[in-house]
């Protein structure tokens, strides 16, 4: 009950069941995982034994193997993962992830290059994009928290809210360009369009 479309689709399906693939070489590592979806060339490319992924687009979960429970829309989402219950919606959202896990990625280079950092939720483009390991963060509006490495556990919310945060952790930021130039100032309150703006360390 396995349905392949296209050259080298599913071509390595043994005991998996339910897949769904539809493009060249899309879920062709799939031996026995079940309910995976592959749309695309290379969509799903990697996942071997791995459960209910969900990949479309160009090389999406080109690294999935044996993780679950991925979804991956967009040109190379979640390309180098290895973690499990991640959702990656735009291009190139969250395509470093490695083990990083219950991630959500939505717009372009979103969570752009987080390896293991876990729990983050970023909406907007290029929403912290340059988070690596940090986890627990919430990003919403483009480029909030832009540049967070490693703080933890911030919320930012509204285009350019935090936007130079890199290393602090504990802030809450509402409003257009609020907390801007933070780098490690810790545990802040800022509401309100370019509060504390100025504020760094």
């Amino acid at each position: 009950d396995n349905t392949a479309v296209g050259g080298f689709a599913g071509s390595d399906i043994s005991s998996g069941t339910r897949n769904t693939a539809l493009g060249y070489a899309a879920c062709d590592a799939v031996t026995t995982g079940s309910d995976n979806i592959g749309i695309g060339y290379n969509g799903c490319g990697a996942v071997t034994s791995g459960i209910s992924n969900i990949g479309i687009g160009r090389n999406t979960l080109n690294t999935t193997s044996s993780a679950s429970h991925n979804i991956a829309i967009g040109y190379t989402a979640l390309a180098s993962n290895t973690g499990g219950g991640n959702v990656a919606v735009g291009q190139e959202v969250m395509v470093s992830n490695t083990s990083g896990s219950s991630n959500t990625g939505i717009g372009q280079q979103a969570l752009l290059d987080n390896t293991t950092g876990g729990t983050n939720t970023a909406v907007g483009s290029f929403s912290l994009a340059d988070n690596t390991t940090a986890a627990n963060n919430t990003a919403v509006g483009s480029y909030a928290m832009n540049k967070n490495t490693v703080g933890t556990a911030n919320v930012a919310v509204g285009a350019n809210a935090l936007d130079a945060n890199t290393t602090a952790n504990y802030n809450t930021a509402v409003g257009y360009d609020t907390m801007y130039a933070n780098t490690t100032g810790a545990e802040n309150v800022a509401i309100g369009p370019y509060a504390l703006d100025a504020n760094t360390t």
